[in-house]
């Protein structure tokens, strides 16, 4: 029986790996996972042993320095952040004896190829552009060096990684940059398990009763430039035709028109989405860094039979989607299009139907999953 260790450079929180362990599992493979502790809220029965390591913030960026100096040098290029990480890597693989090693991200997949064991990049992220897309708005000369390292180190792994190793991605666009110097690239967008929402009944919205969905942590009063919500919650507490808004993964909120469940399983948030909401929406702000998205919230939208409403820019959404789907350029576009929703119910409810039996079909992992086992004789 092969084993498939699945390393991550944080928690376990995540349906994709998950998702992945579960199809490694049907074809008889047993899989582990070695992580960064957070208490997990999706079921992980999948995995035979979970084994638990810290990934400071330093390992990033971390690499060797002079040879004998670099066990005591603390600063940058902070050596000792990557000796500390290689020897415990070291242990969990000394004792599980992988087969074959599943990476999610990039920091991961670095500390593990040293080791020679078959690998396989899954790239959620895309990093190393990631980084340009969060430190754009940098002053000062900190700031720029910062940028530059982190962008100019993640390019250097994403290389090295991808010249020995198969690479699995969430988007076309995030794709076409790793064929670049990867052989065997494969895409698998972010959708759910079939066997992961549990669909229990379809809720009409009626006349003057729309209500609105968003799922992530994201903060008014920190935006995040790629995920940048500013400007919604006033949408639902300044128009009263635009129906209600539910948040999921924030506290607050909590007002007339907007309630904030807080941070919960995705379970209890799938049932909320089914008993109270009718339009999934994605509203962040337009961003160049957009067409290498692919949140997971959108296909957990269908799911849900909800009918969603999402930025144009994000075009591996919209392509996925198109038609079922409504693009907007604008917030103020985002309002006219609620207030249309809340007056015209029936054309809603038809709507929420056909995208749920579209996700039904098409927006499930199963469809994709083979792509994994390629890449696992690809390693």
């Amino acid at each position: 029986m092969l084993k498939i260790l699945h390393l991550h450079d944080s928690g376990l929180d995540d349906p994709r790996i998950v998702n992945n362990a579960v199809t490694g599992k049907k074809v008889g493979y047993e899989q582990y996972f070695c992580g960064s502790y957070m208490k997990p809220t999706l079921d992980v029965s999948v995995f035979t042993q979970m084994k638990w390591i810290e990934f400071s913030e330093e390992a990033r960026v971390a690499k060797h320095f002079i040879p004998f100096v670099e066990r005591y040098w603390k600063w940058y290029p902070y050596p000792t952040h990557a000796i500390w990480l290689e020897k415990h890597f070291k242990e969990v693989i000394d004792e599980i004896r992988p087969d074959i090693i599943h990476a999610h991200n990039i920091f991961a997949a670095h500390y593990a190829l040293p080791f020679g064991i078959p690998m396989v990049l899954d790239d959620h992220e895309f990093y190393s552009l990631h980084a340009v897309a969060k430190h754009e708005g940098d002053t000062g000369l900190h700031g720029r060096m910062r940028l530059k390292v982190k962008h100019n180190r993640w390019s250097e792994w994403e290389r090295e990684i991808g010249e020995r190793c198969p690479i699995i991605t969430v988007t076309p666009a995030i794709a076409e940059h790793h064929k670049r110097y990867c052989s065997h690239v494969f895409v698998i967008p972010n959708y759910p398990s079939k066997d992961t929402i549990k669909f229990t009944g379809f809720s009409s919205c009626s006349m003057g009763n729309v209500c609105s969905a968003y799922i992530g942590a994201d903060l008014i009063s920190k935006p995040y430039p790629i995920r940048n919500i500013t400007g919604l919650h006033e949408i639902f507490d300044l128009n009263t035709n635009v129906g209600r808004l539910v948040r999921i993964g924030v506290d607050s909120p909590n007002t007339a028109r907007i309630r904030s469940y807080g941070y919960i399983p995705l379970k209890d948030a799938y049932r909320i989405f089914q008993e109270q909401c009718h339009i999934g929406l994605l509203p962040w702000k337009k961003h160049w860094f957009h067409k290498y998205c692919c949140p997971n919230k959108v296909y957990e939208y269908a799911h849900c039979g909800l009918w969603l409403i999402t930025i144009e820019d994000l075009t591996a959404v919209t392509s996925d989607f198109d038609p079922l789907c409504d693009k907007v350029e604008s917030l103020e576009e985002l309002r006219q299009m609620l207030e249309y929703y809340d007056t015209h119910p029936e054309e809603l409810n038809d709507k929420r139907k056909a995208t749920l039996e579209h996700a039904r079909l098409n927006f499930i992992w199963e469809k994709e999953e083979h792509k994994i086992l390629e890449a696992y004789k690809l390693a």
